[in-house]
């Protein structure tokens, strides 16, 4: 007995006989499934138009402005064209989506193959952060319940809502495999953050970096949307995570400041207030520093020296404070209001408001 199964590229067929001997007296039939394609093609500029949240159409004509040569004509031939190979791309990255969400699903998949290089460059692509959406998520806790405010971000930052969905499930994505990773591991982490979602989604080191320090305010729920906040842009923040991730977490922590650290700062800063002769050689090692960089001019400088301990003061009790959750949540505003906004008033630059932030995070360590 014999049957024939037909083999489809690109439309043309092929009958194979496919036998199977069960004895030397019979023969059983067996029905195949076969389906043969060339590897999938990513084109950089239509993925990242599909990326931007186009539909096919709008894609296919913004392309269409990109190129030059040929008179434009909906009607025309080259449009045509055009307009097919938009929605052909586009139905190819739908069926790909799965796969970049989860690269695994690459390898355990049959229907479909992907050149190495070409996949793993279209996954940069698609974990991109986009500095409005992650500015305005940053903070937030990555819950599936904050989906109904997306529109309302969307609206906001004035990007397509299927790009804030995108950047929101992302790093959710990211983040519950760390927090899986953690429970695995019995509440501890055997690799440092950023390598372990670097190995997981075979995403280079800057990007893993960024998602790794965004999770970080979304898990440590620092106010960041406060009206005092707003000049701070998306690398501001990424900048102070980075600080409080090495200085305050460690490398191998959970995307979270321990508990003793937040309470030994609360001594410490005590101690350091009440005791005048700490307190007089810290002032003396800071003000020779701060002279030898030249920052501030010679007014400006004797204005620090005359309100230094005040400001000192400030910034200690900003620190004794942050064992409370609160407190550790209303961090960069209190740095604002009570160290930078205070500098501003007494003369010294504007610009002193980003190393402000930043001097808390250091001296505290």
């Amino acid at each position: 007995m014999e049957e024939r199964i037909s083999l489809d590229r690109s439309r043309s067929s092929l009958s194979v006989p496919v036998l199977k001997s069960t004895s030397s007296f019979s023969q059983e039939a067996i029905v195949l499934d076969v389906f043969v394609t060339d590897p999938i093609p990513i084109d950089a500029t239509v993925f990242d138009l599909w990326l931007e949240g186009l539909e096919p159409k709008d894609a296919a004509t913004k392309r269409r402005g990109q190129s030059s040569g040929v008179p434009f004509d909906y009607q025309g031939d080259f449009q045509q064209i055009i307009i097919r190979d938009t929605y052909d791309h586009f139905r190819n990255f739908r069926m790909i989506e799965n796969c970049l969400r989860d690269p695994e699903e690459l390898v355990d998949q049959p229907l479909f193959r992907i050149d190495a290089r070409t996949f793993a460059a279209a996954l940069q692509s698609y974990y991109r952060l986009n500095e409005e959406v992650v500015r305005v998520l940053a903070g937030k806790r990555l819950k599936a319940k904050i989906r109904h405010r997306l529109d309302d971000i969307a609206r906001h930052v004035n990007v397509p809502l299927i790009v804030v969905e995108r950047q929101f499930d992302n790093m959710r994505r990211l983040y519950k495999y760390i927090k899986r990773k953690k429970e695995q591991g019995l509440g501890v982490l055997k690799s440092p953050v950023s390598d372990l979602i670097q190995a997981r989604f075979l995403l280079n080191k800057d990007l893993a970096d960024s998602g790794a320090r965004f999770i970080f305010l979304s898990v440590a729920r620092i106010e960041t949307d406060d009206k005092r906040l707003r000049f701070l842009s998306a690398n501001d923040l990424e900048y102070f995570a980075s600080v409080l991730m090495v200085k305050w977490a460690g490398e191998r922590q959970f995307l979270e400041v321990d508990s003793r650290f937040k309470d030994e700062l609360h001594e410490c800063a005590t101690f350091v207030i009440n005791e005048k002769d700490i307190l007089r050689k810290y002032r003396e090692t800071t003000l020779g520093k701060m002279r030898a960089a030249g920052v501030l001019s010679d007014r400006q400088m004797s204005t620090v020296q005359n309100k230094f301990n005040l400001i000192v003061k400030a910034l200690f009790k900003i620190a004794s404070g942050l064992f409370k959750r609160k407190e550790f949540e209303d961090l960069f505003e209190d740095i604002e209001e009570k160290l930078a906004d205070p500098w501003c008033k007494v003369g010294l630059p504007a610009d002193v408001r980003i190393p402000a932030h930043t001097g808390v995070f250091h001296l505290c360590c």
